[in-house]
């Protein structure tokens, strides 16, 4: 007779202090690109920089999501023509829809 082994998978935390890996940071960049879109289509005129979008046009359930990975989803809006980078004096990229044009919002300096 074979012995049988007993095999046992945890799919959750093991005590109320653990996180799980659905938590806060494993939003995947499409996730946050289509916020992104939605927001776009709410505010057709709206330009920020990527930290402005992060804390201003997603929703807080994506509070927790690093900077990188917004800035992956913005550059997939750029590749897609949807957005694009426009160069301020300062050294801070402002993203905005190209019908604003590559000089940016009106009066921005």
């Amino acid at each position: 007779m074979v012995p049988r082994l007993r095999l046992t998978v945890q799919v959750g935390p093991t005590n109320r202090n653990e996180k799980r890996m659905s938590d806060a940071g494993d939003v995947s960049a499409e996730a946050i690109e289509a916020e992104l879109r939605r927001y776009l289509l709410a505010h057709p005129g709206a330009a920020d920089t990527a930290e402005g979008i992060r804390r201003w046009w997603l929703p807080e359930r994506f509070a927790g999501e690093p900077a990188h990975r917004v800035e992956e989803a913005l550059g997939r809006l750029v590749s897609r023509g949807v957005l694009v980078r426009v160069g301020l004096p300062d050294g801070q990229t402002l993203y905005v829809p190209p019908e604003r044009g590559p000089e940016g919002p009106p009066n921005a300096a």
